[in-house]
């Protein structure tokens, strides 16, 4: 199985003073049908540490949280520089990563694109539209599940859009020339793994 460093969202438990990170458990069972084993990543463990000990074959930056530049809040900033620093690595030593929801608007504002703030996309599911012009794995996805209330509507070089929203904002989007994918939607979220998700994961993460 393909080994794949996953960031986890941060919580804070003022309660206790304690500040914890969790992932939803359905990234699990998501990852088992693509043939992944997923490594969390924890903030205040070196990127380095986890290159060298782990030598990951790729990276998922998850959902969860603000954008700091979105809610300039300390807590959103541990999480954020360590994701920027894992998508140095990742350009650094061609490392396969995707980004989802709010990992690619991470991955869209790093690469000189603006994430603002949309409308109705806050709903159980929408339509989509390929922006390829032949037959491939996007064009067999259709309708997407949606949680989120910033998105991309001016996607920039090197970025390339792969599935837009009605409202013409980016839903998908790859590098041009990088192994390095943003997804607005959530995978996992199903009840049971898409087969449309699942080609997507196993063709970027070569599993």
């Amino acid at each position: 199985m393909k080994k794949i460093l996953i960031t986890p969202r941060i919580n804070v438990f003022e309660k206790y003073n304690e500040v914890h990170t969790s992932l939803d458990l359905q990234w699990g069972t998501f990852a088992n049908a693509c043939g992944l084993i997923l490594i969390p990543v924890i903030y205040t463990i070196p990127v380095s540490h986890y290159l060298r000990e782990i030598e990951p074959d790729g990276i998922l930056l998850t959902g969860g949280n603000d954008l700091l530049s979105i809610d300039p809040q300390p807590i959103h900033a541990i999480r954020e520089n360590y994701e920027l620093e894992l998508i140095n690595e990742a350009k650094r030593w061609n490392i396969p990563m995707i980004g989802v929801c709010k990992g690619a608007q991470l991955l869209a504002y790093h690469f000189g694109s603006s994430v603002e703030k949309i409308e109705g996309h806050v709903i159980p599911e929408h339509e989509v539209k390929s922006t390829t012009q032949i037959s491939d794995m996007w064009s067999k996805i259709q309708k997407v599940n949606s949680y989120h209330n910033f998105g991309i509507k001016n996607l920039l070089a090197p970025l390339q859009s792969k599935l837009q929203a009605n409202d013409s904002s980016s839903e998908a989007f790859q590098h041009e020339s990088l192994n390095i994918t943003g997804l607005l939607w959530h995978p996992e979220r199903y009840h049971e793994p898409r087969n449309e998700d699942i080609t997507i994961f196993k063709s970027i993460y070569n599993s």
